[in-house]
This record gives structure tokens, C-alpha cells and sequence, in this order.
């Protein structure tokens, strides 16, 4: 890696230097209990790609910075709410960080 300014955003918990390009910024907002499965929200940018809202856990999901309400309003229609308010306090954090 070299530095190059890549400041980490408030909502990482990464370990890793400030300032250090190649850097992987993750979030880990909670995780919820999803038909007896531990699903995890997080926010993730890699050096590649805006910072987006996924839920993993058996599988990976990416929510599209476009479709957190959807998402949100199609996990509370499947009464998964604190999946929903996850995503939701996730794409909360992103919009206030300015993504």
C-alpha cells in the first residue's frame, strides 16, 4: 500500500492507518435474527466502489444506494423489523456521512 489521503469515514471501525490507499472501510451497524440465521448489517467500501448498505450472513446482499427505503419497506412487509431498522440506521449514517 502507499499513502495516498484517504480519510476514513466516521461510521468505519476499521484498524487501519489513516491516509493508507487500498484500504477496505467496514462498518458494522448490528445483526438480527432472520428464520433462525445471524444476518449482519454493514456498511462496506472498498477503494473500487461507493460505500454501500449489505446484509450477509448465509448469504450477501447489496443494497443499492437507491433502493434502502424499498429494501426497508419489503423487510417490514416480511416482518423482519430489526433487519429493516438496521438498513435503515445504516443508509441513515451513509446519507449523513455524504456516502
Amino acid at each position: 500500500m502507499t499513502a495516498t489521503p484517504n480519510q476514513c469515514p466516521a461510521w468505519c471501525d476499521g484498524d487501519h492507518p489513516d491516509g493508507w490507499s487500498g484500504v477496505v472501510h467496514r462498518g458494522e451497524i448490528g445483526r438480527a435474527n432472520v428464520g433462525g440465521e445471524t444476518v449482519t448489517v454493514v456498511i462496506l467500501k472498498t477503494p473500487e466502489s461507493p460505500a454501500n448498505v449489505t446484509i450477509s450472513g448465509p448469504v450477501f446482499v447489496e443494497i443499492h444506494n437507491d433502493d434502502h427505503d424499498d429494501m426497508v419497506r419489503l423487510l417490514t412487509l416480511a416482518g423482519q423489523n430489526q433487519l429493516a431498522a438496521l438498513v435503515e440506521r445504516a443508509a441513515a449514517m451513509l446519507q449523513e456521512a455524504g456516502r
